[in-house]
């Protein structure tokens, strides 16, 4: 038996991977934590997702 614990990782753009890797876990992690939340969730299967910094959107124009 695990004890609780949390998925990190550095980006969250989709959310695709995460997922993935979850369904592979006996438990669900008790939170997601991510440096940059790229897509605005707050939620993966019920796992709440704590994030540093959420850039709602990203432009590849350059600012002058």
């Amino acid at each position: 038996h695990f004890p609780s614990y949390v998925v990190i990782d550095d980006v969250l753009t989709t959310g695709i991977t995460i997922k993935e890797f979850t369904k592979e876990l006996q438990e669900k992690p008790v939170a997601i934590l991510v440096l940059v939340n790229r897509c605005g969730l707050k939620v993966i299967d019920g796992i709440p997702i704590v994030s540093g910094i959420t850039v709602d959107t990203v432009s590849t124009e350059r600012l002058v």
